[in-house]
């Protein structure tokens, strides 16, 4: 894939062994309109056997269950959430997306943007004070992501072409049992995409938030987090 952020360069996907994925979801904003459940949705479900979890007396929204992914249909957007597990290999994710092109194209969307969020939480096994926490933070993130955010915990980059921004936030917290973690949330947000051939799309953009991700990591992380090439990324 070409590089299109002037700052983040394009990298070689690597699997990891280890992982510290939290949130995987990709948001489709479309023009709103009326959610035809009984005429559109449901023939569709029906034909691709898949399950409904939600309360249909309301019909929206309408939650629906696909492998191990959760897809909310709603009047303005549809947001496809994953597992985990799911995205150990996202090429095999692939007849979800087939899916939801099924899905959106019966319910005759007009396109808007649409965002891919991926979230990350490194939890420790003791709890830093305030003057430790810079320190913790550049041996799990990149030199170029702390120091292009200025101290914010917030970096936001436009893309060169306009059509893609990217935006990272990260912070350290505390877990229940008094641990610190830090959480890092990326997200690229685009222009509009085409409901025909969604797989596709959705696939490269999944390879545009690797090159984010990477450029967010630090070389000493990568290094903890290689192992036999069977994690997720």
């Amino acid at each position: 894939m070409e590089k299109i952020f002037e700052h983040i360069p394009h990298v070689e996907r690597y699997i990891y062994e280890r992982s510290f994925i939290n949130e995987i979801s990709i948001l489709f904003t479309y023009k709103q309109l009326e959610l035809d459940f009984d005429q559109k949705v449901a023939p569709v479900i029906e034909g691709l056997d898949l399950e409904i979890v939600s309360d249909l007396s309301k019909h929206v929204p309408i939650m629906i269950k696909d492998q191990d992914a959760m897809i909310m249909l709603t009047n303005s957007a549809a947001v496809v959430s994953l597992s985990t597990k799911t995205y150990k290999d996202f090429r095999n994710s692939g007849l979800i997306w087939d899916h939801v092109e099924k899905l959106l194209s019966a319910m005759k969307v007009s396109e808007s943007v649409w965002s891919f969020t991926k979230g990350n939480r490194w939890a420790f096994n003791k709890k830093f004070q305030s003057e430790k926490q810079r320190e913790v933070m550049r041996v799990v993130l990149s030199d170029d992501l702390i120091n292009s955010s200025h101290n914010s915990s917030l970096y936001v980059e436009e893309s060169d072409d306009k059509s893609h921004v990217f935006s990272c936030r990260y912070s350290m917290g505390e877990l229940q049992n008094g641990n610190s973690h830090l959480d890092m949330k990326i997200m690229i947000v685009s222009n509009l995409y085409k409901v025909e051939n969604l797989k596709k799309q959705v696939f490269e953009m999944n390879d545009l938030i690797f090159d984010c991700w990477s450029w967010c990591i630090s070389e000493r992380m990568k290094c903890f987090m290689k192992g036999n090439q069977n994690d997720n990324r």
